[in-house]
């Protein structure tokens, strides 16, 4: 018998040994396995669902309580637009322009922004917004408005015309009263 040699690996192949291999009927049937013997296989199936549906169910209620804080105008998120903002927005009313005279050939054209208290008396300031006019321009033609005017003390103006305004619409609407253009001319 002549040795064959295998070229690449320079190893004998006559001299290899192959394990023997034991005959089918000595394995055991899975049914005939002992209880420690059993497949591991279905109770790790379990053991690894459990970890995934309680991250998934983190997640989903981490991201459902950051929705509700957005949406509620608690935090304010970046890529987002602002509720905080939109809501606050949402409470101003704006009255004017108006123009009244100062004196010879000297007139203020102003607009003002009333922050409301919320949003139904909002409305209540913007369906009197004619009304609110015109008690602004008569109080301005009073010897009190025309004082703040000749001293353009427009910081005095503000709650003088909150005062005002509130005197018209019923449940004092104005929280605040700003001034949004004044013009010189």
């Amino acid at each position: 018998m002549a040795k064959e040699i295998d070229i690449k690996s320079g190893l004998e192949l006559d001299k290899i040994e192959v394990p023997k291999s034991r005959p089918v009927s000595s394995l055991k049937k899975p049914s005939e396995r002992s209880p420690s013997q059993k497949d591991p296989k279905p109770s790790s199936q379990k053991l690894s669902k459990l970890p995934v549906f309680v991250l998934i169910a983190g997640v989903i209620s981490l991201l459902g309580l950051v929705f509700v804080l957005w949406d509620q105008a608690i935090i304010d998120l970046p890529l987002l637009k602002s509720k905080y903002a939109e809501r606050v927005l949402e409470r101003y009313a704006t009255i004017g322009p108006m123009m009244v005279s100062t004196g010879k050939d000297q007139h203020i054209k102003f607009t003002i922004m009333v922050e409301c208290k919320n949003t139904k008396l909002k409305d209540r300031v913007v369906k009197l917004e004619a009304k609110i006019k015109n008690r602004l321009l008569e109080a301005l033609t009073s010897a009190e408005g025309k004082k703040y005017l000749n001293k353009q003390d427009f910081k005095s103006l503000k709650p003088y015309f909150k005062k005002q305004i509130n005197r018209i619409v019923k449940g004092n609407p104005a929280k605040n009263v700003y001034f949004s253009q004044i013009f010189r001319y």
